[in-house]
């Protein structure tokens, strides 16, 4: 995992990447390597937020089912945008998208 936060704040980026694609000189150079736009930390709390039903997204039982690593799926995302799809695509290595729309 590498996380990217700013001290004392509470909004945080988070990566997941395989150790068998990445070794630990390869992280290190990908984090030194991350540069920020100012505001990237500031988390604005006038956007209308809602919480995505994980149950009504088709494929997902099936996914877990097929991959032997968890799946996490945002439990909340802007209210603008709604699931499309989930996507299963078997590599390797093995990776699992799910699509979002906007609602316009």
């Amino acid at each position: 995992y590498v996380f990217f936060a700013e001290e004392g704040g509470n909004t945080a980026y988070t990566l997941y990447l395989s150790e068998n694609y990445f070794s630990k000189n390869d992280i290190i150079a990908l984090a030194r390597s991350v540069h920020f736009n100012e505001g990237a930390f500031e988390l604005n709390r006038n956007i209308p937020m809602s919480e995505p039903n994980p149950s009504s997204l088709t494929g997902l039982a099936e996914a877990h089912q097929k991959v032997s690593f968890s799946i996490f799926i945002p439990t909340m995302v802007p209210a603008w945008l709604v699931t499309e799809h989930l996507s299963i695509d078997e590599g390797p290595p093995t990776l699992v998208k799910v699509d979002y729309l906007t609602k316009d």
